[in-house]
């Protein structure tokens, strides 16, 4: 089922994102691999290797295992495919949630330097993501109507994918964040600044 909330098309009970992350999996990774295959001829041995040999990163196959698995699904529950258990559960996937590399911890100095060579917005929202940890989705869709100053609380609602405002990607993400006085009055001053 397709609903339109806002400027925000979800499917299903589907957000835009997810939509469209599946679409480009389906159509790039699935399609071409397995349409010309017959549902009840594909095994999971078959669908193991191929998710093994594919060359993408190990979340990204995974994200691709779920979509395959979440296909399999649904034919069965569209009547596509008769009741039985899901091939793709056999599949498993190694390494999918291993870091390839360590995250960096940026030092106050380097921070600095970083900060002092962008320019706005940019500057500010490095700011906002560092002293806040949100998502970028989440900063993108930053008001100043979001910042109350008085009680010294951001208020996280929204987040924006592929220039599509809608939910926060999670439940808990729907928040209202401490605003340290300092960072407040860096805010503060980037705001008289727009007028």
């Amino acid at each position: 089922m397709r609903r339109f909330l806002g400027n925000v098309t979800v499917i299903d009970g589907l957000s835009y994102s997810t939509v469209s992350g599946y679409n480009s999996y389906f159509s790039k990774h699935i399609q071409p691999r397995w349409s010309s295959t017959i549902l009840t001829d594909i095994k999971p041995l078959e669908q193991n290797e191929w998710l093994k040999d594919l060359p993408l990163a190990g979340k990204t196959k995974a994200h691709v295992r779920a979509l395959s698995h979440l296909l399999f699904e649904r034919a069965m529950l569209w009547g596509l495919l008769d009741l039985q258990r899901n091939p793709v559960e056999l599949v498993k996937l190694k390494g999918t949630s291993a870091r390839k590399w360590r995250p960096q911890v940026i030092t106050p100095e380097k921070l600095q330097e970083l900060v002092n060579v962008l320019h706005e917005p940019y500057r500010t929202m490095v700011i906002v993501a560092i002293c806040t940890g949100l998502r970028i989705s989440e900063i993108l869709a930053l008001r100043w109507k979001h910042i109350d100053f008085d009680t010294g609380v951001i208020l996280v609602q929204q987040g924006v994918v592929s220039g599509r405002v809608g939910k926060v990607k999670t439940e808990a993400s729907h928040d209202d964040i401490p605003l340290d006085s300092i960072f407040a009055q860096v805010l503060h001053a980037r705001r008289d600044t727009e007028g």
